[in-house]
């Protein structure tokens, strides 16, 4: 019932929300006819279609489409060239890229007839816009390059200024990030030459997206506050929203959504001031996107909820990534259904968008097709019977080549699918088995170290049976040997790296338990560690901690007699793929001869082997207090193998 609600709400909305579109398309209209003739209201109506274009496409689009209906159908033709151009732009605005592509070349014939530089220039600057919109870079490309050479050919500083950046937009997407820069810095040269307030923050603006790109941040972050600095100056409203939206992102890709919500907002206020319905939508999108970084779930889900219900977005690849925003928000907050609702979606316009591409494509070429049929046919009709036959053959071959091309780029890409279908499901597999292979592998680790710690509580329970002092001692020594190797897998298992150690977490755990077990009181003895964040492999960490476990219970047994107060310190640090150790005291000290006996002793014996095992040095000294220094040459950081030998 309640979403028989919803859906009627949302019906109700739709409804209403054409009924306003059909008063306002009326009532321009009426004023529009009231005009003494249709030169007058031709100019009327192209001139409100161009204001509503970038706001208002829809409206705009139906503008034109009375026109086209109320006179050039009924042969008027006054200013039908400039029609086909504001057509080609508004179809772009609204996503219908084959016919926009269509309208933009009927106008560009229409000059290229006329000869006239300046509009050709234009038009195939708007075409390069078409093209980078759809993805078609070599196509875009073309068509920058001959708007910059004919506004070259015209001395025009402003045409080169947008069609140089242009050319700079397109290599960033290309990842010619060095390219791209250079001609950006070449149209910043020259609109601060032509002190163009404006074009220079705009060249700050693509200056700050390479930077963005090589995600250098505090340099994009730089070129953004510059631009906002430069609109801000001149009041251009549009760069103001675009500044602050990009100045936000930064902050949020930067980890920093507190500083980036402040300027999103604005942004989303300026649009909505100005009717910016495109606008309005990304900063929408944006500022839901911070919402959920500021764990403001639902603040952030209301806005990408209201995106999706108001049918903002006609981007599928926006869609898309709206959809994984809202799962991952309501996995966060535990709606697992409506998680899955939207990640279900995430992946039907994931998997869609390949289908898309090629679906565009193709009726792109079928609307050329169409169009360059049409105006064969109306030629035709005004020529000779035999030149006609000549050219229909003509056309015949050609249509013959482009439907082998077209079956030859559908079979193709019908390869492209089924492969990267493949690709998937092979991928699928092989994170199911690295799964499986994790879970088994800590199973093996959680195993091993409660396996250890029954060892350990045996030997604690032994060692309460025994009355020989020195046989307990011994019994103690083992239970801290084995919870030092319990420890290391405890690690293992409780994180996600199933081999490497935290080596600061391990040892100062270890090293607060030997405390807790030789009952030393707070105060009387300092611990000073100096251990760097390193992560090593288990088959390096189990002998190391066995050491430094040996080391810490001999400082903690002999070198404070007494009950003497004093300091232990431990340093663990890479120099020079050399893993340094360094265990100091400031004890009573070993002379020569302590030290000697010491040699002979199951724990001396203990650490040599494993000395040996890691190719370490050892150096021991004594005279004040005890310093045990050892250079391991052999030693696995997690993932890495860094050995002298």
């Amino acid at each position: 019932m309640i979403r028989l609600r919803g859906l009627l709400v949302v019906l109700s909305l739709i409804s209403l929300s054409r009924s306003v579109f059909t008063q306002e398309i009326e009532l321009l209209w009426q004023e529009g006819l009231e005009k003494a003739n249709d030169t007058l209201r031709i100019d009327f109506f192209l001139d409100k279609s161009w204001e509503l274009a970038r706001i208002e496409p829809s409206l705009s689009s139906e503008i034109l489409n009375r026109i086209n209906d109320h006179f050039y159908r009924r042969g008027q033709t006054y200013r039908q060239d400039v029609w086909f151009y504001y057509k080609g732009i508004i179809e772009k605005n609204l996503g219908h890229y084959a016919p926009s592509d269509s309208f933009l070349r009927m106008y560009y014939n229409f000059q290229l007839e006329r000869k006239d530089t300046v509009r050709l220039a234009v038009v195939q600057m708007a075409r390069a816009n078409l093209y980078a919109d759809q993805g078609l870079w070599s196509k875009s490309m073309t068509a920058v390059t001959e708007s910059l050479h004919l506004y070259e050919s015209l001395n025009d500083s402003m045409g080169i200024i947008r069609t140089t950046s242009k050319l700079g937009a397109i290599l960033t997407e290309l990842e010619r990030l060095e390219d791209a820069k250079k001609y950006h810095l070449r149209a910043l040269q020259i609109a601060q030459a032509l002190k163009d307030t404006i074009e220079t923050s705009i060249a700050f603006s693509n200056i700050g997206l390479v930077f963005e790109k090589k995600e250098d941040l505090d340099s994009a972050l730089h070129y953004f506050e510059k631009c906002l600095d430069l609109d801000d100056r001149v009041g251009y409203e549009y760069g103001l929203i675009y500044d602050r939206n990009n100045i936000a992102n930064i902050y949020r890709k930067q980890g920093r959504p507190g500083k980036a919500l402040p300027y999103c907002l604005k942004a989303l206020a300026s649009a909505e001031d100005i009717g910016a319905r495109s606008l309005v939508t990304y900063s929408q999108d944006l500022l839901g996107n911070i919402y959920l970084d500021l764990d403001e779930n639902q603040k952030g889900i209301d806005l990408l909820e209201g995106i999706l219900k108001t049918s903002e977005v006609s981007s599928k690849r926006d869609l898309s990534e709206l959809h994984n925003s809202l799962y991952l928000a309501y996995k966060k907050m535990g709606q697992i259904e409506l998680a899955f609702d939207h990640l279900e979606q995430f992946h039907v316009l994931h998997d869609t968008l390949f289908k898309d591409d090629i679906t565009s494509q193709i009726n792109q070429l079928e609307f050329q097709y169409k169009t360059e049929r049409t105006q064969q046919e109306l030629e035709l009709a005004n020529s000779e019977k035999e030149l006609a036959q000549v050219k229909i053959k003509s056309i015949q071959n050609r249509n013959y080549i482009l439907l082998a091309g077209l079956g030859i780029i559908l079979l193709f890409l019908l390869y492209l699918f089924r492969l990267n279908r493949r690709i998937k499901r092979q991928n699928k597999l092989i994170e199911k088995s690295l799964s499986e292979k994790e879970t088994l592998l800590k199973e093996i680790h959680h195993r091993v170290k409660n396996n250890l710690q029954v060892i350990s509580s045996i030997l604690s329970l032994q060692s309460k049976a025994e009355m020989d002092p020195n046989v307990v001692s011994a019994l103690k020594l083992g239970q801290d040997r084995v919870r030092s190797m319990a420890l290391i897998h405890q690690n293992l298992y409780e994180e996600d790296n199933l081999t490497g150690i935290d080596v600061k977490q391990y040892f100062e755990k270890l090293i607060r338990s030997l405390f807790h077990t030789y009952n030393i009181s707070p105060g009387r003895i300092n611990l000073t560690t100096k251990i760097e964040d390193l992560h090593l492999d288990v088959e390096t960490m189990i002998p190391l901690g066995l050491i430094v476990n040996e080391l810490i219970t001999n400082s903690l047994k002999y070198a404070f007699p007494d009950h003497r107060s004093g300091n232990i310190s431990v340093t663990i640090k890479e120099e020079n793929n050399v893993l340094l150790l360094k265990v100091c005291d400031d004890g009573i000290g070993m002379d020569p001869t302590i030290l000697k006996i010491a040699k002979k002793t199951f724990g001396y014996r203990l650490i040599n082997t494993f000395r040996q095992q890691l190719k370490s040095t050892l150096d021991i000294t004594g005279s004040e207090g005890t310093t045990v220094v050892m250079e391991i040459k052999k030693y696995i950081k997690a993932g890495n193998n860094f050995s002298a030998v």
